[in-house]
C-alpha cells in the first residue's frame, strides 16, 4: 500500500486546521505520521477508501454513527427527497413533530424532544435544564459527555481555557460504584442538581447498580440524566434504559439515530423538558431537515430489519473470535466493552496499558485492508465474510507480535512511522 497522498494532505492540514481534524478521535495524534491512512475519500456499505485509493473493511463506523452502512441507498433516497423541499427555513418544518413522535414512541424517557446537533449541544442543555428545574447547581457526573464548559471543568489536562471556578460545581463519581455515588451525595447534600451518566460505558452494569441509581436519585430529589449518545440505536433502539428498564428522567440522543447525518436530542418528561421554554436552548440548524429525514429514515429501516440483532450478531463473531486469538497467540491484551462497541487494549510486561503495540497492530491491520481506528463497531452493512477476513488479517498481526515475543521495544521497531503525542484523553468511567 502507499500512503503518498495522506502524507502530502497531513502537511497541508497541519498549516490550517489545529491538530490537523475537527475530531480529536479521528485525528492523526491518535495513530501515526507515516504508513497509515489519514484522510478518507469515499465509503460504501462498511468499507471505506483513503485519498490513495486503498480499500479497508471499516469498524470505527465513523465513531459509531454509521449504524446501517455508509451511503446507504434507502436512506440517500429519504434525504434527497427532503433536498427537492429544502433544507433549513423561516419557521419550523413539519418534520420536526413527526421525529419528535417517533422519538416519544420509541425512547422509554421521552415525553417531549429538543434537537441539535452534536451530543455536547445536548448533554449540557440537559445540565442546562436540571439546573433550571432544581434551582440546583452542583453535577455529578460519570463518564465521557463531550467539550462543554461545565464537563472539562472537571476533565484535566482538558481543562484548559475552562474558568477555574467552575470545579466547584462538579464532581466525578465511580461507575458500578454505589457507595462512592452515596457519598458524593452526602457531600454535597440538597445542593445537587443532577447525576448524569453514561449508562453503559465500557463495562457492564452491576446487577441492581442502574435501578440503586435510580432510587438514589428519586429519594434525594436530584434528576438523573442518561448519556445515550452511543448506546442510543445501538444497543437498543431506546438506548440502555429500554435494555435495561430502568427510565431517568432526561436522556441525551445522537450518533446512530441518523446513520451519519448530524442531528442530537435531549429528551425527557414533561414537567422537566418544560423548563426549556423558560431556559434559552435555541440554534439556527436545529430544525435542519435532511438530517431529520435520514433520522426518520433509519429508524424506520432499524425496525424493519431488525438491525440491531444482525449487528450485535456480527459484533460477536469479532468480538469471540478476537478473544480466542489473543489467547492462541498469547498476546498480553484484553478487550473491554460490550459486543456492540467495544476496544482492544494492549498492554505491555508492567500490566500497563501499551499505546506502541496498539498502533503496532492498527497499522499493520491496515496493511492488510482492516481499519480498527479508535474503537469498534459493526454496522448492518458487516457480513460474516468480513469478519472472517478481519479475523484472518488479525491472526496474521498477532503472529507478527507472538514471533517478537509480545515485547513492546521490539514491536516498536516495526513500526513504520512516528508516533506522534497525544494529549486527548477520553474519560472512559
Amino acid at each position: 500500500m502507499k500512503f503518498d497522498k495522506s502524507r502530502a494532505l497531513l502537511k497541508q492540514a497541519k498549516k490550517l486546521i489545529p491538530n490537523a481534524s475537527q475530531t480529536l478521535s479521528k485525528g492523526y495524534k491518535m495513530f501515526l505520521e507515516g504508513d497509515f491512512p489519514l484522510f478518507v475519500s469515499r465509503a460504501k456499505g462498511c468499507y471505506i477508501w483513503d485519498v490513495d485509493g486503498n480499500k479497508y473493511i471499516d469498524y470505527t463506523c465513523a465513531l459509531a454513527p454509521i449504524v446501517i452502512g455508509y451511503s446507504h441507498d434507502e436512506i440517500n433516497r429519504a434525504i434527497t427527497r427532503q433536498l427537492k423541499d429544502g433544507i433549513t427555513f423561516s419557521l419550523p418544518h413539519k418534520i420536526e413533530v413527526e421525529l419528535a413522535r417517533k422519538l416519544v414512541e420509541i425512547i422509554p424517557c421521552a415525553e417531549m424532544v429538543r434537537f441539535a446537533k452534536n451530543g455536547m449541544d445536548v448533554t449540557s442543555a440537559a445540565v442546562r435544564i436540571a439546573r433550571a428545574y432544581t434551582g440546583k447547581d452542583i453535577i455529578l457526573r460519570g463518564g465521557y459527555h463531550g467539550g462543554q464548559d461545565w464537563y472539562l471543568a472537571s476533565q484535566p489536562p482538558q481543562d484548559w481555557g475552562v474558568p477555574k471556578v467552575l470545579k466547584k460545581y462538579i464532581e466525578v463519581f465511580k461507575y458500578n460504584d454505589i457507595a462512592d455515588l452515596k457519598a458524593k451525595i452526602v457531600k454535597h447534600k440538597n445542593k445537587i442538581a443532577a447525576v448524569i451518566m453514561e449508562p453503559v460505558p465500557m463495562e457492564d452494569p452491576k446487577k441492581g447498580y442502574l435501578e440503586a441509581v435510580r432510587r438514589i436519585t428519586r429519594q434525594n430529589g436530584i434528576l438523573l440524566i442518561f448519556d445515550e449518545i452511543v448506546t442510543g440505536f445501538r444497543m437498543a433502539p431506546g438506548g440502555a434504559q429500554e435494555y435495561y428498564k430502568v427510565v431517568p428522567d432526561l436522556a441525551c440522543f445522537g450518533k446512530a439515530m441518523a446513520n451519519g447525518m448530524p442531528i442530537s436530542c435531549v429528551v425527557g418528561k414533561k414537567e422537566i423538558m418544560a423548563k426549556t421554554e423558560g431556559v434559552f436552548l435555541s440554534t439556527t440548524f436545529g430544525g435542519e431537515t435532511l438530517s431529520m429525514a435520514s433520522a426518520i429514515a433509519t429508524i424506520d429501516f432499524i425496525k424493519k430489519h431488525d438491525v440491531l440483532k444482525h449487528n450485535w450478531r456480527v459484533g460477536k463473531m469479532l468480538y469471540d473470535g478476537l478473544n480466542k486469538l489473543i489467547d492462541k497467540y498469547k498476546i498480553n491484551a484484553h478487550l473491554i466493552g460490550q459486543v456492540f462497541k467495544f476496544k482492544i487494549i494492549f498492554n505491555d510486561s508492567t500490566g500497563r496499558e501499551s499505546n506502541v503495540k496498539k498502533l503496532f497492530f492498527l497499522q499493520q491491520a491496515a496493511f492488510r485492508g482492516v481499519f480498527y481506528g479508535t474503537s469498534t463497531e459493526c454496522n448492518y452493512s458487516h457480513q460474516p465474510k468480513d469478519i472472517a477476513l478481519t479475523l484472518k488479517a488479525s491472526e496474521e498481526v498477532f503472529k507478527i507480535m507472538r514471533a517478537n515475543g509480545d515485547d513492546e521495544i521490539k514491536i516498536k521497531k516495526l513500526i513504520k512511522g512516528k508516533i506522534p503525542v497525544n494529549k486527548f484523553y477520553r474519560d472512559q468511567r
